[in-house]
């Protein structure tokens, strides 16, 4: 087979052609496992962390998200908006508890019914 020394195993320059292939973007490693009969599903994966660059997980071949890296800087402005919002939205969920307490003492001291039943008569 090819890229196989003589006791089997895959040889370098055969493993540094794969992880190129993958970095190009020509073939998938998945394509690649087929085509050359590599068994094993983190065979190729091992490769690319060993010749490629940072960019492997487990998932197969680089990453592809398209979200770019942040720097430092934009990953602080967005924990601040994180922050933000997640105390913007405690103080919702306290207003919202708070009103329907004061409904609920309405409906109580009056004797009316201030909240819709939703699905009964009208």
């Amino acid at each position: 087979m090819e890229g196989r020394n003589i006791r089997g195993e895959f040889n370098e320059d055969f493993k540094q052609k794969i992880v190129t292939e993958i970095e190009n973007g020509k073939r998938s490693s998945k394509d690649i496992s087929l085509a050359y009969g590599i068994k094993g599903h983190s065979t190729i994966l091992k490769w690319c962390r060993q010749y490629g660059g940072n960019q492997y997980t487990i998932m197969s071949g680089p990453r592809k998200s398209g979200l770019p890296k942040l720097k430092d800087d934009q990953v602080l402005l967005l924990q601040n908006q994180v922050k933000v919002l997640e105390r913007e939205l405690r103080e919702a969920r306290f207003k919202q508890a708070t009103l329907e307490t004061v409904i609920d003492i309405a409906e109580s001291r009056y004797s009316i019914n201030i909240k819709k039943k939703c699905g009964g008569k009208q």
